[in-house]
């Protein structure tokens, strides 16, 4: 290789694709973009060649803020050239030497080179030579196909704290006698081809090596808390006293090759092979006077550590899986790694943190680790079949106490088709399947994590868990599932039960956001107010084809069960149920607003769907719990209420049935939604029958309308800008008691003209109860554009855009309406019909906007 790289220094002079000539003088100022600075007149263009040579009145700068694109530089000996921190210099020029320093170089901002010369192999991006140096304390990147990122033949390259080097090239960084390399602390260089040196190097920083290091002469150190890594191999072959000392911590993936030379560990070595001619090549540096020492690292499947020196302040500060050190993988007890039972099976990268030479520095040093399969571990060796020993880990098939993992790609997959399978833990890998047949029976005992195929649908199929503490449940198609063991379990997916659910003791199946469904005839037994289906999200019980023969849903809320029958003579379909502590005031697509009811009312509401709407002709019954009842609820004179248009209903009232628990009784449902029971005169709201928003001028008009209202107080209006951050600006009494059409206004004098309003009314009740109506927006932008004009007008009046009107409306000032259509041609509005005066217009536009404006009709 040195034999190779002489003719470089002679190679070096054959020219370059000759691009127009820039030559820097130098006579304005020192601004790189001042006209007056360059030979000829004007800024280079970005494909120029520049020469700076040394001797100008001023030396180069690229200032902050500016962005320069270049052919190449020639920087000759005795010059200086400074690109100042937020400056970036990009050249994509392909060919030999885009940068040729022979003078001093330094960059505080980013400069990028991508460089695709095809040439002599000894051809370089940046060369420094005839003394030159290159300071780095920005961002250097140099990528592209020509053979080396850069060359120092003669001169140095420094790399101050703060500065990233990155070199991805076939050679990414090459050196030759008399130059130095030198990596401050702070500083980074990533190479991601070959490095090949003759040179001194000094690394206090961060050095990463992509690919093999040759280090051919001078001699290379690593100081104490510095970082030498070789992702390859590290050959050192020179005089037999010189070569390469590590104080800090070097890590070699692969081989360290000492043909000749030497490496002298005075610090943390982690390598995979040692190939020295001479095993003195390789020493080992320790002194127990100054309590210094060394210490090996090898990728044995123990985690080898060897240190040396005996008060050298080795230790180990913990062993991990991720390379923060923040997720604990083992112990190491100073001879053997013992991984953490949760660490995955298979070769893995982990990390230990260590200290050593009473040294504040701490070392990172990943190895590689190869954790072997736990028993449970199913092999497929065999066969499929789950009862065969030789089909798992250490030849035992998986009793109660054991955890089983299936992993992706074994011979076969597990098939369950005895009546006797049982496991802890489950966990089915992604790519990997676990079958059952209809003669298989399998207990789950722990946890089922399902995060591949579980295929238990089969018909007879039965998967029974029955563990003693909290369980998951894969959310799958089962044939029979039984849920016993007197303890909560989670559903996590979506799940079907084509035959029976059984249900015994006191467990209790959260679904979350899940639902579980009864496939046609499927049946469910065992379900009471010790078992059943807590709906703690927006997942329920589902059950198909639901007609005429009851059907009872066995769901409930933490606080108890509270299930529901139905039974329907319309057309059969397929309804899901889920219950909800607290009834409140409004839902918006059944979630609830505000807070609830406080009295007159049970703490509950149900939520009952259909799949398909219509056709539908049911009778429901609601079951509850004395301790469910609020304040004042009178048993004696309720009902079950059903929201829907935005509204509570009332039917009339009457007793309950049953005796704690209780249950009311409803027929003729045929819509679905929010259901509550509650008593005539309830504090269930205001029944708002519209709210709308629009501009008036510089203003927003507000207005809405309620049909009844029962204890209410007050409409607080709230304004916001994002519809998340809500502000109060104004508020208007309620009627209190009214069961008659009641209209509201209320003008917002300031709205947000320049960005579009959101709007909602806090319905407040004079218990302190209070619930939200929907949201309404508002935006200015184009409000202006489209109204209605002449105005004044005697005979029509015209509209702007009229075919996207969606209506139209004129009121008098008293706020009858006088006109009204949901289209306006381009004939216009004929007006010559109304008394003379002054009305107000309302437009809205099928974009959503609206509009108001008064007009005033003369004759």
């Amino acid at each position: 290789m040195y034999k190779f790289l002489l003719p470089l220094l002679f190679l070096c002079a054959v020219g370059s694709t000759s691009f127009a000539q820039k030559t820097w003088t130098g006579t304005s100022s020192e601004r790189w973009t001042d006209d007056g600075n360059w030979e000829p007149l004007g800024i280079p263009a970005s494909a120029a060649n520049i020469t700076i040579p040394e001797g100008t009145p001023n030396s180069p700068v690229v200032p902050a803020g500016s962005n320069i694109n270049f052919g190449s530089i020639k920087l000759n000996h005795g010059a200086t050239f400074t690109v100042e921190a937020g400056a970036t210099m990009t050249s994509t020029a392909s060919q030999n030497r885009t940068l040729e320093i022979l003078g001093r170089f330094i960059n505080y901002g980013t400069i990028t080179i991508t460089n695709n010369a095809v040439g002599p192999q000894d051809w370089a991006a940046i060369e420094i030579n005839n003394g030159g140096l290159l300071g780095n304390a920005g961002t250097l990147t140099e990528t592209g196909t020509i053979s080396v990122g850069i060359f120092v033949v003669s001169g140095e390259l420094y790399n101050a704290s703060g500065g990233l080097l990155s070199l991805d090239n076939n050679f990414g960084l090459v050196s030759l006698p008399r130059c130095d390399i030198i990596n401050e602390n702070g500083a980074e260089i990533r190479v991601k081809g070959t490095l090949f040196s003759i040179a001194d190097i000094v690394n206090n920083g961060k050095f990463v090596c992509d690919g093999n290091v040759m280090l051919m002469g001078g001699t290379t150190k690593n100081e104490e808390c510095a970082h030498f890594q070789v992702n390859g191999s590290l050959t050192i072959d020179d005089e037999a006293s010189r070569g390469m000392t590590n104080e800090g911590t070097t890590i070699i993936t692969d081989s360290l090759k000492l043909p000749m030379g030497i490496f002298e560990n005075a610090g943390i070595l982690k390598l995979k092979t040692l190939d020295a001619a001479d095993q003195d090549n390789f020493k080992i540096l320790y002194n127990q006077e100054k309590r210094t020492g060394s210490a090996l690292v090898t990728d044995d499947p123990k985690l080898l550590i060897i240190d040396y020196g005996t008060e050298s302040g080795f230790d180990i500060l913990g062993i991990f899986s991720d390379q923060e050190g923040t997720q604990t993988a083992g112990t190491f007890d100073g001879y053997d790694f013992t991984p953490v039972l949760s660490l995955p099976p298979g070769s893995q990268t982990l990390y230990v943190q260590m200290v050593i030479n009473h040294s504040d520095c701490v070392y990172t040093v990943p190895f590689n680790y190869v954790m072997s399969d736990p028993p449970g571990t199913w092999t497929g060796a065999h066969s499929s079949a789950w009862s065969r020993a030789d089909n798992w880990t250490y030849s035992k098939v998986p009793d109660a106490t054991m955890n089983v993992y299936i992993p992706a790609g074994t011979p076969n997959d597990p098939v369950i088709s005895v009546a006797n399978a049982v496991t802890n833990d489950l966990t089915i890998a992604a790519g990997a399947s676990l079958t059952m047949t209809g003669r298989g029976v399998f207990a789950i005992y722990g946890n089922a994590i399902n995060n591949g195929a579980f295929y238990a649908g089969v018909e007879g199929a039965w998967v029974a868990f029955v563990g003693t503490g909290t369980q998951t449940i894969p959310g799958v198609e089962y044939s029979v599932l039984s849920l016993g063991g007197d303890a909560r379990k989670q559903l996590t997916g979506d799940a079907s039960v084509n035959s029976l659910i059984l249900l015994s003791g006191n467990t209790k199946v959260a679904l979350g956001d899940n639902d579980i469904a009864l496939v046609n005839n499927a049946l469910i037994e065992g379900a009471g107010a010790g078992s059943y289906f807590i709906t703690d999200g927006t997942g329920g019980f589902k059950k198909e084809n639901v007609g005429s023969q009851e059907f009872s849903f066995p769901v409930g809320t933490e606080s108890g069960y509270s299930p529901v029958v139905l039974s329907n003579l319309g057309i059969a379909d397929n309804f899901t149920v889920r219950a909800g502590d607290g009834a409140y005031p409004t839902y918006a697509d059944n979630v609830p607003q505000g807070s609830p009811v406080t009295s007159m009312a049970v703490n509950k509401t149900w939520y009952v769907s259909e799949d398909v709407p219509g056709g539908s002709n049911v009778t429901m019954s609601l079951t509850w719990n004395k301790s469910d009842e609020l304040p004042s609820f009178d048993r004696g004179m309720c009902f079950i209420s059903h929201y829907k248009n935005n509204k509570w209903d009332e039917i009339p009232a009457g007793s309950v049935e049953g005796s704690d628990p209780y249950t009311e009784r409803r027929s003729g449902i045929t819509s679905f939604s929010p259901f509550a029971v509650t008593n005539p005169n309830s504090p269930l709201p205001v029944t708002l029958a519209r709210f709308d928003v629009v501009s008036e001028g510089n203003t927003a008009l507000l207005s809405w309308s309620t049909t009844s209202e029962t204890n209410s107080d007050r409409f607080e209006v709230e304004r916001s800008s994002n519809a998340k951050d809500w502000e109060s600006i104004g508020a208007v009494g309620a009627a209190r008691e009214s069961q008659v059409l009641t209209d509201y206004r209320f003008v917002d004098s300031h709205p947000l003209v320049s960005k579009e309003s959101f709007y909602r009314l806090r319905m407040v009740d004079t218990d302190g109860t209070f619930a939200y109506s929907r949201i309404r927006n508002l935006s200015f932008s184009g409000s202006g554009k489209s109204l209605a004009y002449p105005n004044p007008a005697t005979e029509k009046l015209f509209v702007q855009n009229s075919t996207q009107v969606s209506s139209a409306r004129i009121s008098d000032m008293n706020g009858k309406v006088v006109y009204w259509t949901s289209k306006v041609s381009d004939a216009g509005i004929r007006v010559d019909n109304l008394p003379a005066g002054l009305y107000v217009m309302e437009i809205s536009w099928t974009n959503g906007l609206k509009a108001v404006q008064k007009i005033l009709i003369e004759r």
